[in-house]
């Protein structure tokens, strides 16, 4: 107004505006179920991972469902780029099969989920590379570690935790269950990796003309384990 320092009399001094910049929307997890006779699926569209796997013919010592790989650093088999969550468009083609696509400027990423009538799931990537950059893929499975219970001397606990890892024609058991310091290795080319314990096994299978490398690891502070 007139009174305003700098405006004429009977008009509205100028004012200047500052725009900050859009924050971009975190993304949003969503869930995706499978089910057959032998189990009960829930995945996640962060990576694909399966974040719920009930085995549903078998049955834990508190008498409830026996639940598998219940790892805290990611979902089971969850697909990361360049070491980041990627969160997939879902379409859950038929009552078995998931194809998640992710893409961005520089490549596109296709991942599809076939669910057998047993216990396998089946996952095929496929990336369309839009310039030069070629992204790093990894498929992680991690496990929380487990204390071994014993009740007494007479019975003592025969429960244990291995990574369990075939590289060319030598296999690997490397326990972390009962290590005393954290676990660390790499191999290469790996045609079989995975997370057993003494009852069950979850792990990678890999048939494509790739040769994938694995990396352990075991922390004993924060009691996780994880395979990549």
């Amino acid at each position: 107004t007139a009174d305003t320092p700098g405006a004429l009399p009977g008009k509205t001094a100028p004012t200047s505006t500052a725009i900050a910049p859009a924050v971009p929307a975190s993304p949003t997890e969503s869930f995706t179920n499978f089910e057959n006779q032998n189990i009960a699926v829930k995945v996640s569209n962060k990576g694909l991972g399966l974040t719920e796997v009930d085995l549903k013919k078998f049955i834990n010592k508190e008498e409830k469902l026996v639940r598998v790989s219940q790892g805290e650093m990611s979902g089971l088999y969850e697909l990361r780029v360049d070491g980041r969550a990627v969160y997939f468009n879902t379409n859950k083609e038929s009552e078995n099969r998931l194809v998640g696509t992710f893409e961005n400027g520089d490549y596109k990423i296709v991942r599809t989920l076939n669910f057998s009538d047993g216990y396998n799931v089946q996952s095929e990537v496929k990336i369309t590379a839009k310039s030069d950059k070629i992204p790093k893929v990894s498929i992680l499975i991690s496990e929380k570690i487990h204390q071994a219970e014993s009740k007494s001397w007479l019975f003592p606990s025969y429960d244990h935790q291995d990574f369990n890892v075939v590289d060319g024609k030598t296999s690997h058991l490397v326990n972390f269950s009962n290590a005393s310091s954290n676990v660390t290795q790499d191999f290469n080319p790996v045609s079989v990796a995975g997370i057993s314990s003494q009852y069950f096994t979850t792990s990678f299978l890999d048939q494509s003309s790739l040769l994938p490398s694995a990396h352990v690891q075991a922390d004993i502070a924060s009691r996780n384990a994880v395979l990549e």
